[in-house]
């Protein structure tokens, strides 16, 4: 049972929402939809808190970074038209 305890943190519900939203917006960049880049960046947010309180500071910078991504991407994609 220590095994589960290790496997499912209290960051578990935290982390099943980031993977879900994750999937999602991977599948949105697909068809493309611009709206993908807005579901990372909430994906992205999450986890900087769950970064946060386990002390991951070059996780932190990480999701940052790509969120400074999503935003030009964002607007790259609604200049070319793309919805």
């Amino acid at each position: 049972m220590d095994i589960l305890k290790e496997l499912f943190s209290d960051f578990t519900l935290l982390g099943l929402v980031v993977f879900f939203l994750t999937i999602l917006a991977m599948w949105l960049v697909g068809i493309p939809r611009k709206i993908a880049f807005v579901v990372f960046t909430i994906s992205q947010v999450i986890q900087i808190y769950i970064f946060f309180e386990k002390n991951q500071g070059f996780l932190i910078l990480t999701m940052i970074i790509l969120i400074v991504f999503n935003v030009i991407n964002y607007f790259r994609w609604k200049t070319q038209g793309i919805n």
